[in-house]
């Protein structure tokens, strides 16, 4: 399934129309469009992040996810080159707009709390984190953060710090919804630049423009991520697998989470052949691996590091 989030209605008249999606009559208080097909879904959330997260998480529990699912948030932001230089700004600001984004990090802009979403797909849109913010921002606030996160630096753009200045008001509550139910390598975040701080309200008429000249282009890039998505899709464990999976979760009073994690092991352990199954059973034999409650099951795998997948036991070997 492809579910699309876009913040209002003007933003998403051309993907509506170019993929020829039609509205969902019980979607209840959720304005959704949906394909002939039934594969692809398109969420008229309205802005902010608690009305994107919430979106996301129904669409999500509605309709289902799997491995192929694919969720992309689709919108504007404000743009500025992050620089203190005023002449290099005014320079480039009108260069931006109209320049098409994919994020690659993600800022929230009231805690701070940055998060990074797997761009592991070919695109043609340049990468650049996004902060999301809870008001609009007016160009003097933009000039403001820029002059604020070069004092910060000295100067110098720091490790974290962006070149571009992109904020929104979506894509982290997209992002935290929406990894409750799929990878992170499943969504993506996808920004075009309408203004550098908006000091006045834009009408319908001027977000459609910057959309609907992209449309096109972008639904074309959309199939391509469709397709790839769909060879995500990956066999369940086999039936020794699965009893050593359900012999954990039961020992550790694993979650659902945790039994994902647990499955992801096993499947990198049987394609490495690496003996697990002895090493797990010996475990059991000592009782180290008999946990009280969950607390406990996740002490004894706090040594697995999940992204090189190994397990505790591998790494006493």
């Amino acid at each position: 399934m492809l579910y699309i989030f876009m913040a209002l209605y003007a933003e998403a008249v051309p993907f509506i129309a170019q993929m020829k999606l039609k509205r969902v009559n019980d979607s209840g208080k959720f304005v959704l469009y949906q394909d002939e097909a039934g594969e692809a879904i398109l969420a008229v959330t309205g802005p902010g992040k608690v009305e994107a997260a919430v979106a996301v998480s129904y669409v999500c529990a509605k309709y289902g996810t799997d491995e192929s699912t694919f969720i992309l948030n689709i919108g504007s932001a404000a743009g500025a080159p992050n620089c203190s230089d005023e002449h290099v700004q005014s320079a480039e600001r009108s260069e931006l707009i109209g320049q098409w984004f994919i994020g690659n990090q993600l800022v929230d802009g009231d805690t701070k709390r940055t998060y990074y979403p797997d761009v592991l797909y070919r695109h043609p849109f340049a990468e650049e984190g996004i902060e999301t913010v809870s008001i609009v921002r007016r160009p003097d606030e933009m000039k403001q953060m820029i002059r604020m996160d070069a004092s910060v630096n000295g100067g110098q753009k720091s490790g974290s710090s962006l070149k571009i200045m992109l904020c929104d008001m979506e894509a982290v509550g997209v992002y935290q919804a929406a990894v409750r139910f799929v990878g992170q390598h499943q969504m993506a975040f996808l920004k075009v630049v309408s203004d550098a701080g908006v000091d006045k309200r834009m009408t319908a008429e001027d977000l459609q423009h910057f959309f609907a000249d992209s449309a096109e282009k972008i639904c074309t890039w959309i199939e391509d991520v469709r397709t790839l998505s769909r060879s995500w899709k990956v066999e369940k464990v086999g039936a020794k697998e699965q009893e050593i999976l359900q012999l954990l979760c039961d020992q550790t009073h694993a979650s659902v989470t945790m039994r994902l994690q647990l499955e992801q092991l096993l499947r990198y352990c049987t394609l490495a052949n690496i003996p697990y199954e002895e090493m797990i059973r010996g475990d059991l034999a000592e009782q180290t691996l008999c946990c009280r409650d969950r607390k406990e099951g996740k002490a004894y795998f706090e040594p697995v590091s999940y992204t090189h997948l190994t397990l505790p036991t591998i790494l006493r070997v």
